[in-house]
């Protein structure tokens, strides 16, 4: 031990006389089981251009401290336990002098182009965009435009974007789980939900829907015009609106509740016009017929 102590103890010598000087260093005590130096039991090297101090000085962890700004290293870093940490203060990863990336150290909040992170993953920077998840089919971006139509062509100056790259690839919002667990997908605006998917199919819109075009899945109506269809008669239908107070093929105003399913009622609506036409027919059939009549008569 005492012959592994010495040759420690000249291996650092020599290195100090190779790279450096004394500057009052003190005395290197060599006892039968350690080496200690001055500084709280570390070794102080000083090579004149700054100060290096090695080992232990308290019982909690082993010291590598300097009075220069940075540690430069000319090779990788590897721990063998796997962690990093910082003591005291937030994580920070650099380069070029310039925080990349921070993890605070009172909540693990991440941040990336941001130093004071405000939620587990905070992301900033001008850059378009901001985010991009990849594999070897599809893109998914998302990012601010900096600018109207920077990052899209629809996007205003601040509008967040969520752009899919992808040839025939489409975007998939999905909310699973256990079967009928009545799961939605809410887009909120103002602070008001203004749209709720369903999971049993049904989309509720709160607020006025505007389109150039609506295409509605649903049956047509020209079943009027078979043999087979019993068409009511005008009296028929004048009855029954007198009795009832609205159409033949409607609910009242009290059942319908305020809500109308638009495919039905358009389907509907498309039967009385038929009916209507075929009344018209007939009616101009008996007017020329009257005409006929009148003609003859005289």
């Amino acid at each position: 031990m005492k012959t592994k102590l010495i040759l420690t103890s000249l291996l650092v010598v020599c290195s100090l006389l190779a790279y450096g000087q004394w500057t009052d260093l003190g005395p290197i005590i060599s006892t039968s089981d350690d080496l200690r130096g001055p500084t709280n039991g570390a070794i102080r090297i000083n090579t004149g251009f700054g100060l290096l101090d090695v080992g232990p000085q308290n019982a909690t962890a082993a010291h590598l401290s300097t009075d220069r700004p940075r540690f430069l290293f000319d090779k990788a870093l590897f721990s063998s336990q796997g962690g990093f940490s910082s003591l005291g203060s937030n994580l920070s990863l650099q380069t070029n002098g310039t925080s990349r990336l921070t993890i605070r150290r009172t909540n693990g909040n991440v941040g990336i182009g941001i130093t004071t992170p405000s939620a587990k993953l905070h992301v900033n920077g001008s850059e378009n965009p901001a985010i991009r998840l990849t594999n070897s089919i599809s893109m998914l971006e998302i990012g601010a435009a900096s600018c109207d139509g920077c990052f899209s062509t629809q996007a205003e100056e601040g509008d967040v974007v969520f752009r899919l790259l992808g040839q025939g690839k489409n975007m998939v919002f999905d909310t699973r789980s256990a079967q009928d667990a009545g799961e939605t997908i809410k887009f909120v605006a103002g602070g008001k939900t203004v749209v709720t998917i369903k999971d049993n199919s049904t989309v509720d819109i709160c607020g006025d829907v505007l389109a150039n075009e609506v295409r509605v899945a649903s049956g047509w109506c020209d079943y009027v015009f078979s043999d087979e269809y019993k068409m009511p008669t005008l009296e028929e239908e004048a009855s029954f609106i007198k009795e009832n107070g609205h159409l033949m093929s409607f609910e009242s105003e009290q059942d319908m509740d305020g809500a109308i399913q638009v495919g039905d009622v358009t389907k509907r609506q498309q039967e009385t016009i038929e009916k209507l036409m075929l009344h018209l027919i007939e009616m101009n059939k008996e007017i020329k017929s009257l005409k006929g009549q009148i003609e003859a008569s005289k």
